[in-house]
């Protein structure tokens, strides 16, 4: 599946261990993500 939306660019993303479900991230221009494991960590 081929997709495009607005023009090229490039993304950085900075990824911090917080525990064994919880992992903060920085984007290059400063966004925040906080990213959790579901269902025991299953990506099925």
């Amino acid at each position: 599946m081929d997709f495009r939306y607005g023009g090229e660019s490039e993304v950085k993303l900075q990824i911090t261990y917080i525990d064994e479900k919880t992992r903060l991230g920085k984007g290059s221009k400063g966004s925040l993500f906080v990213f959790r494991m579901r269902h025991g960590g299953s990506t099925n």
